[in-house]
């Protein structure tokens, strides 16, 4: 998974040169990428030629069998997408509201090359949610938002965890 965040909203006159190191890193990556991960937090508003961007280089990446998954899309941005098609095209469950939420989805869907490679995202996913269920603990009583969303995303990378099955390095 290649994430990016850009320095800067997408708008007509950077588009196509995000595109293009979009792709630079993509073809830099090989053929093991199999998800790109764009964070949409600077752009604020999204125009139509940003969009039309967001739209080719989904397209692109399909070619090349890559996801393309957004994540912190802000409420204008994303009514332009829905307004442009991007939304439809994308895949709607291809936005997250966090990074996280992101990751966790592609770790528990992205095809593990080797038992070993399985095991060491298991591993990853359980000691992450165990972080996560630490941190709930320490929230105050006011804090009861922050602690369900904590509680949710602890349910999310157990889940993700019992999807890869019990690979653990080693024979079988």
């Amino acid at each position: 998974m290649l994430i990016l965040r850009p320095n800067e909203g997408i708008f007509f006159a950077n588009a196509t040169a995000l595109r293009d190191e979009v792709m630079t890193r993509v073809r830099h990556a090989g053929p093991s990428l199999h998800a790109v991960l764009l964070d949409m937090e600077v752009t604020a508003d999204l125009d139509v030629p940003g969009a039309d961007m967001l739209a080719a280089l989904h397209d692109d990446l399909a070619r090349r069998r890559v996801t393309l998954m957004l994540t912190r899309v802000m409420a204008p941005t994303g009514r332009m997408l829905e307004r442009t098609g991007v939304t439809a095209k994308v895949g709607a469950e291809h936005l997250y509201a966090q990074v996280l939420d992101a990751v966790v989805e592609h770790l528990a869907r992205a095809p593990a090359v080797t038992p070993e490679a399985q095991g060491l995202v298991r591993d990853g996913l359980r000691r992450l949610r165990m972080l996560v269920d630490e941190a709930s603990t320490t929230l105050d009583a006011d804090e009861g938002a922050d602690r369900e969303r904590l509680q949710t995303l602890s349910r999310r990378l157990g889940r993700a965890e019992s999807a890869l099955g019990d690979a653990r390095p080693g024979p079988h």
